[in-house]
């Protein structure tokens, strides 16, 4: 009677006690580079549950590689550009190109295309696009964006990769203020450009820029208003007209600049910015909505993160919101080293994920190696009034390295944790201590289940820019081992992994 009842308990636990699933796995050993940009992800699904792989193999060999969800390679199309003499490539220009190029999939014609930049003959740079067909494996289109002096360049696309910019900061003067200027080219993935313009690019700060769903630009940047430093939002509609600017004042509640700022879009495609309050450390978040047609701007959340907030976090926390031990789960006190890791939106509300991220660095011989660490998860979710539903500590540990070997950590991605909304949960794919764990959050709730472990070995890791969700319950990964993500060749897999989720 002890083992039915025993038998029927084990069957009513929660699906993320049972673990993940190794569905099947691929050796690529000769793979020698991987993106170390958190917006250029190694893999790009292609809406039928196969996905592409971008990658290299030595200095001047890349290529493009369609898979299936059980690893079955379909196509593999190598990166050369000997058959075409539209564009010219010394060996350099051509590993410049390559290294981290924008990458769209285009379903119209089930192609892939790369855009990056290169030098020119006339001592410049050329921003070209490349058009490779996966049906019939070989380059079909090479297109030149932009001609330009300077290498001043950055690239993105919109979250459907229906839509990519080209821009460039310039110094244009002509202008008696000498004020800088970003020039920009909205293209569609056919690389036949949808619009230009000109926009003011702030001395004061850093500008965003983010490109709307619908080929619409949205442009941040700081500026004043009536003597007093504020921040400027201006959309530029698909015509390259702008179609409306506001402007928000930072509160002296903010203490110090907003940063951060992220925009990102609903199911029904409202745009809201996710901004960090503090100058020198987090004092909370603020997100923003837009009616451009008015040219207002409103604060819908407005969270600080005082001494009493963060107590109370704690006292609701279970002890499942750990990836270490009990004796190591230590209450956030401040939050100093704390950035805002990923926003997300959904009809029901917004989340915002926080994480805690150090870096040291080391310089012997003229070479410096920096070391990063991270101790924290903060998740913390709003409904669409911006009342606060729930706030969720998340303990864990992780460590990496940057430096001559390392590249697989680069940018920080070794170590990030990587967030996605999936119906009602977000998934939570956390590196810590020797290995990297899922865990799922209730959007309703915020409570989470025990994390389940990724990868079956311990002292094995990934780049989270190496992470692709096919659907809730199946994901790709790759995992890497060694010490801190310092590398050696052979040891290069891909997994497909199916796993439970709320």
């Amino acid at each position: 009677m002890k083992n039915v009842l025993f038998l029927v308990a084990l069957m009513l636990l929660p699906l993320p006690f049972y673990g993940q699933k190794l569905v099947a796995k691929k050796d690529f050993s000769n793979w020698t580079l991987f993106s170390d940009s958190y917006d250029r992800p190694q893999y790009k699904p292609t809406g039928d549950g196969r996905f592409i792989a971008y990658y290299r193999t030595s200095l001047n060999d890349s290529g493009i590689m369609l898979l299936d969800s059980s690893l079955n390679v379909q196509k593999n199309i190598s990166l050369k550009l000997t058959k075409n003499r539209v564009v010219q490539f010394s060996s350099k220009d051509y590993q410049d190109l390559l290294s981290y190029p924008l990458m769209l999939y285009r379903q119209d014609n089930n192609s892939v295309v790369l855009v990056g930049y290169v030098k020119n003959s006339r001592k410049g740079y050329s921003v070209i696009g490349l058009t490779y067909s996966l049906d019939r494996e070989e380059l079909i289109q090479v297109d030149t964006l932009r001609n330009t002096k300077g290498d001043n360049i950055i690239t993105m696309s919109s979250k459907n990769d229906k839509y990519f910019l080209v821009g460039e900061k310039i110094q244009d003067y002509r202008d008696s203020k000498d004020a800088s200027r970003m020039t920009f080219d909205v293209f569609t993935p056919d690389c036949k450009r949808l619009y230009s313009a000109k926009v003011a690019y702030s001395e004061k700060g850093e500008s965003n820029l983010f490109l709307t769903q619908n080929g619409e630009l949205v442009h941040c940047y700081k500026d004043e208003v009536d003597r007093k430093e504020c921040y400027m939002f201006s959309k530029y509609s698909r015509a390259g007209l702008l179609e409306g600017s506001a402007h928000l004042l930072p509160l002296k509640e903010d203490e110090g600049e907003l940063g951060f700022c992220h925009f990102i879009e609903s199911p029904k495609n409202e745009l809201y910015c996710v901004c960090s309050k503090g100058e020198n450390k987090l004092k909370g978040v603020t997100v923003i909505g837009f009616d451009f047609s008015k040219g207002t701007c409103n604060r819908i959340v407005d969270k600080t993160y005082d001494k009493e907030a963060l107590v109370k976090m704690y006292e609701a926390a279970d002890i499942s919101h750990s990836m270490v031990k009990a004796s190591k789960m230590k209450p956030v006190k401040k939050l100093k080293y704390f950035r805002v890791n990923a926003s997300l939106v959904d009809n029901d509300g917004f989340y915002v994920v926080l994480e805690n991220f150090e870096v040291e660095s080391s310089t012997r011989s003229s070479f410096t190696t920096y070391y990063l660490s991270s101790s924290d998860l903060i998740v913390n979710g709003f409904d669409r009034s911006g009342a606060e539903k729930w706030i969720t500590p998340i303990k864990r540990k992780a460590k990496g390295v940057m430096g001559f070997g390392s590249y697989y950590a680069g940018g920080g991605t070794g170590v990030y944790a990587k967030a996605e909304l999936q119906g009602s949960s977000i998934s939570l794919v956390v590196p810590s201590l020797d290995n990297v764990y899922v865990t799922w959050l209730n959007t309703k709730t915020g409570k989470d289940v025990v994390p389940v472990k990724l990868f079956a070995e311990d002292k094995t890791y990934t780049n989270t820019n190496s992470l692709l969700w096919l659907d809730p319950a199946r994901l790709i990964a790759t995992p890497m081992k060694g010490i801190f993500f310092v590398m050696s060749k052979k040891q290069v897999e891909l997994h497909s992994l199916k796993l439970p989720c709320l």
